[in-house]
């Protein structure tokens, strides 16, 4: 009887919670795709902040590599998708931020250029432009090229260095990845004190507060059960994080501003919509 109840138990902590929150971290991923598609019909970014899917690329390749070196099948499918759903992500980030900058120096050209007979300086200026489009850099292509780089630059020093044990890789690419995993924290940190400072809670994206933090309980629940330190912390930091902003969600109502527009008589939302809250992919 007891040695079927602990069955039943490391089947519940090994294998259940894992795969839940294998399928809640994939859940996560999608999260932003919308916002995305938006942007990409809208033709351009807006306030959407894509600096949170250059992380989620390599928080993504960091765990891919957890996932090799303690030969963790959990972890591999929890975020070998994210890699590419970032990737798709990411590029559609970049094409709208140099859309902008093309559209705002055509926009620059046209204010500058002369009347409509000087057709060699028209087609000279929109040679200019478009070579400097080209020439300048993309922030947001930089980001994702700084961090790829990195893991590139890692994954082969820990790759190929025979004359080290393999704890020791484990324990780097852990520290590295756990380390790149904090910064997505910095979104519900920033959202956690915008709530307090506004005593609105509007800015907390709930929907995907609930699922983070339950994919956050069932990695932490996992971690533990294989012993994991680099699995357990950070979930359970993350768990604590999404208490703290469930919490603030009862204490402070979601007040939206609605403004009228008076061209056309219809209501639109005016709400401080965190979109980097969307991704926050924990493990």
């Amino acid at each position: 009887m007891a040695t079927s109840s602990t069955s039943s138990s490391t089947f519940v902590v090994e294998i259940l919670c894992p795969l839940i929150g294998t399928f809640l971290a994939n859940m996560s991923f999608l999260a932003p795709c919308a916002s995305l598609r938006v942007a990409v019909a809208r033709g351009s970014l807006g306030d959407l902040n894509p600096t949170p899917w250059a992380l989620m690329t390599g928080n993504c390749i960091g765990w891919v590599a957890y996932s090799y070196l303690t030969s963790n099948l959990f972890v591999f499918f929890a975020n070998c998708p994210g890699i590419l759903l970032s990737m798709w992500m990411n590029m559609g980030a970049i094409k709208l931020q140099h859309m902008e900058h093309v559209m705002k120096n055509q926009r620059n050209g046209v204010e500058s250029s002369m009347p409509l007979d000087r057709d060699d300086d028209n087609n000279e200026d929109e040679e200019r432009i478009f070579s400097s489009s080209l020439i300048s850099g993309n922030r947001h292509e930089i980001k994702v090229f700084i961090i790829i780089l990195f893991w590139i630059i890692l994954s082969s020093i820990v790759g190929l260095n025979h004359q080290m044990d393999q704890n020791t890789k484990q324990t780097i690419v852990g520290m590295f990845v756990n380390a790149n995993l904090m910064l997505f924290f910095g979104s519900p940190l920033t959202t956690i004190f915008t709530v307090i400072k506004t005593k609105n809670s509007c800015s907390i994206h709930r929907k995907t507060m609930i699922m983070n933090t339950a994919m956050g309980t069932f990695w932490y629940i996992y971690g533990l059960a294989i012993a994991d330190a680099f699995i357990y912390i950070p979930n359970g930091i993350g768990v604590i994080l999404g208490i703290v902003q469930a919490n603030l969600c009862f204490r402070y109502p979601d007040y939206r501003v609605h403004e009228t527009d008076n061209g056309t008589g219809r209501n639109t939302h005016k709400a401080a919509y965190n979109v980097a809250n969307q991704n926050d992919p924990i493990c």
